[in-house]
């Protein structure tokens, strides 16, 4: 019965999030899916299944899910092979580890609007530093501009962005005993 309640009160929370921001929200873009609304005149009218017909019958959303994995090929391997690779590299040299961990972490912790203007300087046409090296070597640029270029342009940028957070997530030492002294705190308290 006293386990019951310790689970109850550490699962409860999350539950209640769970259901506040995850399953009412899905569930009420899924009723205005079925609807068609009018927000200059406030008319709202019932729609059925035809807007699902709709957007599935169009090309938008292909080439979306298309860009999506694209992306995703782009960024996932840079971000999880770099960021292990990196933390590898700051475990083995010991000495200096918290602050090259923090280098690392800062591009996740900026600000997206600081972020997207250094970003915007870098892949500005001609003049910017990709257009002046990698864009001079094969002949392009005004790569976010560019039809074929956008895209690995801005897996470029997530790619950055996103590294620091593999090499805090990564199993370096000191998460890691932190993780496992959580774990057996919980345990013990299930556990009596």
């Amino acid at each position: 019965m006293r386990e019951a309640r310790v689970t109850a009160t550490l699962l409860g929370p999350a539950f209640v999030f769970l259901i506040a921001f995850v399953v009412l929200p899905v569930l009420t873009v899924g009723v205005l899916a079925m609807l068609n609304f009018d927000p200059l005149s406030q008319e709202t009218s019932f729609a059925g299944l035809d807007n699902w017909r709709r957007v599935l019958a169009g090309r938008e959303l292909w080439q979306a899910a298309g860009n999506t994995l694209v992306y995703t090929a782009l960024t996932v391997p840079v971000e999880v092979g770099g960021g292990l690779l990196i933390a590898l590299a700051i475990r083995a040299a010991g000495r200096g580890a918290g602050l090259w961990r923090t280098v690392y972490f800062a591009p996740t912790a900026a600000t997206l609007a600081a972020m997207s203007v250094v970003w915007r300087w870098l892949f500005y046409p001609h003049v910017g530093v990709f257009d002046a090296t990698l864009g001079r070597l094969v002949g392009q640029d005004g790569w976010l501009g560019s039809t074929t270029l956008a895209l690995p342009a801005v897996a470029i940028v997530g790619s950055w962005a996103g590294i620091g957070s593999c090499v805090v997530m990564s199993g370096t030492k000191p998460v890691q005993q932190a993780l496992d002294e959580a774990a057996q705190s919980i345990s013990s308290l299930l556990i009596r």
